[in-house]
């Protein structure tokens, strides 16, 4: 008797029906994907400051990046599933100097912090070593083998092929920053203001422009680079699986193994950095977590197979990106010209 060969639209049916079914709960939920093509790229800059010199050129094996940062749900589901514990000692506060307030222990957690309202935000106030454990409880749990990216493959994936300042092109007057990231704009000087007597007016400016968000938000509210990821530059920085070193040693790789230094690179900012030029980086340690501060995903395995937990969680995030765009805080508009009354006098 002939095999009878699986017709791809009945198990598409299938894995829908499971999806859609009330009794469906995975205890994990396997990231979206992209697909990253081999290739090389100049890294890093020779202008300015030091510690991104010097120019050098990298060659990159093709891998796969997270689409979109770990988000709290997804964390959420290795937390209850292991009873991993996370210290809370983030610090969020916020004051009239921004994060430069009292000298104190921070008591935020990546499940309770001043920022978080939405379960698919990226997940922050966790620690390197926080992130390490939930890629490798993932991999177990999906039998594919994630990691943390490399700063190279970061800042490779980020430039998608592009040369210009930024992977939507120069934009000197910052005038297209907030259709791609959550940066410092109107609205991160409005409510901050309001709410902390915090300005952004003599610190590092701000973008003219509105991206409708003062904080941390939902993963992909703003467009894709050119190879399909999002939030690579503003919202949360990405903690990167490479040492931080003041210069590139001349083959452009961290000469320091990742479990013998404290300090790693983070890159893309976040809501409260100004764009900068995708070859810029900072550093964190491995053992403190960051408001502010998140993670994405890389895999070694490059195919185009999807996880049946992968789809639902794109659904419930579109359904949740829409609702925070019917529901997101409004900033009064300007007048566009100021009446003053004429006084008479004498």
């Amino acid at each position: 008797m002939a095999a009878v060969t699986p017709n791809p639209k009945t198990k598409l049916v299938s894995i829908l029906l499971l999806l859609s079914s009330p009794s469906f709960a995975a205890d994990y939920i396997a990231p979206p994907m992209v697909n990253i093509p081999a290739g090389s790229f100049t890294m890093g800059s020779d202008i300015g400051n030091k510690r991104v010199g010097p120019v050098h050129k990298v060659d990159i094996t093709a891998f796969q990046l997270a689409k979109y940062h770990v988000t709290v749900n997804e964390f959420k589901k290795f937390v209850e599933d292991t009873s991993y514990e996370v210290p809370a000692t983030c610090n969020d506060y916020i004051g009239e100097n921004w994060m430069n307030g009292p000298d104190v222990e921070g008591t935020a957690s990546w499940q309770n912090n001043k920022h978080l309202f939405s379960d698919f935000q990226p997940v922050t106030c966790v620690r390197y070593i926080d992130a390490v454990a939930y890629a490798n409880w993932l991999s177990e749990k999906t039998g594919k083998p994630y990691r943390l990216p490399t700063e190279q493959e970061w800042e490779y994936a980020t430039k998608a092929n592009t040369t210009s300042r930024f992977f939507w092109g120069d934009d000197p007057d910052l005038t297209q920053a907030c259709e791609y990231g959550n940066f410092p704009d109107n609205y991160g000087e409005y409510f901050p203001n309001q709410q902390y007597g915090a300005s952004y007016v003599g610190f590092w400016g701000y973008t003219k422009c509105n991206d409708y968000e003062p904080y941390t938000t939902l993963v992909g509210m703003y467009r894709a680079n050119p190879f399909g990821l999002y939030d690579m530059v503003g919202n949360a920085s990405d903690m990167t699986a490479s040492c931080y070193m003041e210069r590139y040693g001349v083959s452009g790789r961290n000469s320091q193994k990742i479990d013998q230094c404290e300090m790693i690179v983070h890159r893309g900012f976040g809501w409260h950095s100004p764009p900068k030029p995708h070859y810029e980086k900072w550093r964190i340690d491995k053992y403190t977590p960051f408001d502010g501060v998140a993670f994405r995903l890389a895999s070694d395995e490059v195919n185009d197979e999807i996880d049946v937990t992968t789809a639902e969680f794109e659904k419930q995030l579109a359904e949740a990106q829409s609702q925070r765009r019917l529901t997101r805080p409004i900033i009064p508009t300007a007048p566009s010209h100021v009446y003053v009354k004429s006084v008479g006098i004498g």
